[in-house]
């Protein structure tokens, strides 16, 4: 296997972090962890204990799969961009879901993810040419 490039350390680096970012959120609130949840109002707690299954589930394959494609990614294993598209999918889901791709904050997970799915498929198209 021939040396990785620095854009990919940087670009798998920064997926990485983002989707460790995205999975402690999750796990921290699903765990309904107090250090946490106390920056949170009682109303706010109450609407995210009210999401459904599907759409806590679909922000888990998001958050989780964002983290293993990200860090396969790192490791240049081919399926990364497998793991990536499906994270940007479950995040499409979420916002959908959610119906947040009208609030710019709150849709950058998903711009976040289809951005990285679409490198890592790029890098895998190079290196299978190469």
């Amino acid at each position: 296997m021939s040396r990785a490039p620095k854009h990919l350390w940087i670009v798998g680096g920064l997926a990485l972090l983002w989707s460790l970012l995205g999975a402690a959120n999750h796990l921290l609130l699903v765990t309904e962890n107090r250090a946490y949840t106390s920056q949170f109002t009682e109303e706010q707690l109450a609407h995210g204990r009210a999401i459904p299954a599907w759409l806590s589930a679909s922000w888990a394959i998001a958050a989780w799969g964002g983290v293993l494609g990200s860090a396969l990614l790192l490791l240049r294993r081919k399926v990364a961009p497998f793991l990536l598209a499906i994270s940007a999918l479950a995040w499409a889901a979420w916002a959908i879901g959610m119906g947040v791709f009208t609030d710019l904050q709150l849709a950058l997970p998903f711009a976040f993810a289809a951005v990285w799915a679409v490198y890592a498929r790029m890098r895998s198209v190079r290196e299978a040419l190469a």
